[in-house]
Formats: structure tokens, sequence, C-alpha cells
């Protein structure tokens, strides 16, 4: 399924990654590039097999030529915290905030693997392929949305209306994907207006 793009130079591909094994692998592969790049190993969101999953949709982004050159997943919960990738990166400090995740499952997505090829960047597309993620998650009338964005995209989540969502410790950032990177864990309440989201799956 493409989607009109408001920029004139690209085209956007929605997929479900379990029914698109070669669009899944593309993205995959690219997406591993682009941290390689700054020098990130595999992280939660490449390692799960998120390809296997039907609760997956895929947004990316191509040019005119047919190259992939941006993507971001929406994953849905469906049975356990552990299918998102984020709860393997704040299971540790953050041990209590898996079941309240827990008893969303079916009504909770996480936005992940967001990757943009460096010839694409400050073009906007980030921003683009985020506010497809929480149309989509609208369409499926998700109560949440959750995402662990790092610093220097953490704004673009803020102007979106996602919110920190602190533990029991009241912390709500984690070193992630490694120490040299600091990604806040923030959820958007789809159930109220993005300017009024707050933490409120944690009460």
């Amino acid at each position: 399924m493409f989607l009109d793009s408001p920029y004139l130079n690209y085209s956007i591909k929605q997929f479900d990654a379990i029914t698109e094994p070669k669009l899944s692998a593309d993205y995959h592969r690219k997406h591993l590039e682009v941290l390689a790049a700054f020098g990130v190993g595999p992280l939660g969101s490449t390692l799960s097999p998120w390809y296997q999953r039907s609760a997956v949709t895929v947004f990316a982004a191509y040019d005119e030529s047919g190259e992939m050159l941006a993507g971001i997943r929406l994953e849905r919960l469906e049975h356990q915290p552990y299918e998102l990738p984020l709860c393997h990166a704040i299971s540790v400090d953050s041990p209590d905030l898996l079941p309240k995740i827990g008893r969303h499952k079916g009504r909770l997505a996480e936005i992940c693997g967001a990757w943009v090829a460096p010839i694409a960047r400050k073009r906007g597309l980030l921003q683009y392929l985020i506010g497809l993620c929480i149309d989509q998650g609208e369409k499926m009338q998700l109560d949440y949305l959750l995402a662990m964005p790092p610093q220097h995209t953490k704004g673009i989540f803020h102007e979106y209306g996602f919110s920190p969502v602190p533990n029991a410790l009241g912390r709500s950032e984690y070193c992630y994907p490694d120490d040299r990177y600091t990604s806040t864990l923030m959820e958007l309440d789809l159930s109220l207006q993005p300017a009024q989201a707050s933490a409120a799956f944690c009460n």
C-alpha cells in the first residue's frame, strides 16, 4: 500500500512485516547499516523477531528510483511485555513498569526501529513517519503508544504530545542503546488530545 507523501521526491509504503518478508529484510539490513555508521551494535529492536509477528506494521520511505531511504515500525502488544523492544531496555531498572504495560495487551503499541539514511536526513521524513504511526494507532483504536527516543529525536515526540513515563523512582531516562546515549521512555494517550497527553497508564 503506497501513501501520498508531502515530499515530491518520496513515496511511502505501508506493509505488514510478516506478509512482506523481502521488504522487511531490506528494512532490517538498512537499519543495521545506519546503526553501524554510528558505532551502535544490534539493539532490542533489531534482535527481536519482529518480522515474524503479525502485529507489526512498517512504514518505509522510497526515493524516485525505488531505494528505501527511511523506515519505522509500529509493534502492537499481543501477549506479554517482552514482545516490545523497549521492555528489554527497561527491564533491569524499571521492572515495576512491565506489568503495567502488560495490562494493556491488544490496546498498546510501540513506535520503534526508526532510521533515516544519511542522504535523506533533515528533510522531515522522521516527523512524517512518526505521524503515520500515530494515525495508524488511532485507526487500530489503540489506547496508548510508547516510544523510547534518544535525545536528538525526543523533541519530535514531545511535539506530537508524548510525555515521559516515570518508574517507581521517578526515572524515565535510560542509557540506551549504550552509555553514550540517553533515551527517554515516553507515551501518548490516544484517548486524549495530543497536547493533553500524560503518563496516565502508569497510574
